[in-house]
């Protein structure tokens, strides 16, 4: 029996080659980046792709700074609510660096980047929601339409496709992309207003002030140790 999926009219690829045409960004600087070795002998293979890995469309959300999985999201599960209960924890934390020297500041944690997708397990993860809802492989191979030994497939699998992943969210009424991606996706453009601060530093606190949305201002006192 064939693999169902969700989203069977929508076209990834052309999806990132209009964000990429807008940004004036080739298909080949994407491939370069992200996949030197897969499509380095047809770079716009790229946008021929109706779907695609998931892991790999985060990273080029995060290289075209276009959030492609919210869009996709917003479209087509905004009928699935947002679950609280995290798969994994201590994950979403992030904080400022700042060096009062030159007064740059550099954000760590999993802001900004990928790096949260190198211990990622998408199976494993869809192995945990199944569990904690009580459904045997069976069972999850009957509300997916698949074979039970696909299941076992399933749940080896590291990474999954984007429309698959799709419809395991939904027949699993499960937002598998919120609690593995969007919760942790946080795409800073490099030259949006709205992320650009001004630092002053005095003896007492440090400000770090956006001028454009004052949700995104802090305050730090300092602490300064007696010798």
């Amino acid at each position: 029996m064939r693999n169902k999926t969700y989203l069977g009219d929508v076209h990834i690829g052309k999806m990132i080659m209009k964000i990429a045409n807008q940004k004036g960004i080739s298909s080949s600087k994407i491939a370069n980046v992200l996949f030197p070795v897969r499509y380095q002998q047809n770079a716009d293979k790229i946008f021929l792709l109706k779907d695609i890995d998931a892991k790999d469309l985060v990273r080029i959300s995060f290289a075209l700074e276009y959030n492609f999985i919210e869009r996709l999201c917003d479209d087509h599960l905004s009928n699935l609510p947002v679950s609280g209960d995290r798969i994994d924890s201590g994950v979403g934390k992030f904080c400022i660096k700042l060096d009062p020297l030159t007064k740059r500041y550099s954000i760590m944690g999993n802001c900004g980047n990928c790096d949260f997708l190198e211990k990622m397990h998408i199976g494993a993860s869809i192995r945990k929601v199944a569990e904690r809802k009580g459904y045997k492989e069976k069972d999850v191979a009957e509300k997916l339409e698949y074979t039970q030994s696909t299941i076992s497939d399933l749940y080896k699998g590291e990474s999954l496709r984007v429309k698959k992943l799709f419809w395991v969210s939904e027949r699993l009424h499960y937002h598998f992309f919120y609690d593995l991606f969007l919760s942790q996706m946080r795409i800073i453009p490099s030259y949006d207003p709205f992320y650009q601060f001004i630092i002053t530093i005095d003896e007492q606190k440090v400000c770090i002030e956006n001028p454009n949305d004052e949700s995104f201002s802090m305050i730090f006192l300092r602490h300064l140790r007696q010798k």
